[in-house]
């Protein structure tokens, strides 16, 4: 254990840094109160305040660098880079990036230089934004993300 509220097991989620007694890993908590808001987040998943408090500090300071054996949160960056899974790995068929002209929430990275913006073979269609796209692609910062709560509170 951790702390009081973060531990690891592998039999959960492979080791990943999780909230005691859930199969929540302190990333998806990060990232759902980034999304949803400290207080609807932790209501709506049963957590108190002292956990979300937690795994903000947790994260934050980059504790899972620390702790020896882990496997990290799967969609961090240092978990994609654990994994072998990088941008160039995902992408390695692919050579250009298109930010479609009618639709900018649109991202296409085109193979071999097409630029026809259609769904086929040739193009990997990501309908998002292109920071949604590197987020999806290279992981998320979840250190980052944390530290702007705390400095935001919440």
């Amino acid at each position: 254990m951790i702390d009081n509220y973060i531990h690891i097991d592998t039999r959960i989620r492979s080791g990943e840094p999780t909230v005691k007694n859930t199969r929540l890993s302190v990333l998806d908590v990060v990232l759902g109160i980034h999304y949803d808001g400290f207080e609807s987040y932790l209501k709506d998943h049963e957590l108190t305040n002292e956990i979300g408090c937690s795994v903000l500090k947790y994260c934050s300071s980059k504790s899972c660098l620390r702790t020896e054996s882990i496997k990290f949160c799967d969609k961090c960056v240092f978990g994609r880079l654990q994994s072998g899974e990088t941008f160039q790995s995902l992408t390695k068929e692919y050579d250009k990036i298109i930010v479609s002209e009618n639709d900018q929430s649109k991202i296409i990275y085109s193979r071999f230089g097409n630029e026809d913006l259609s769904l086929d073979s040739q193009t990997l269609n990501f309908l998002g934004s292109e920071e949604e796209f590197w987020e999806e692609t290279e992981g998320f910062k979840g250190w980052e993300i944390a530290k702007s709560l705390i400095d935001n509170k919440y």
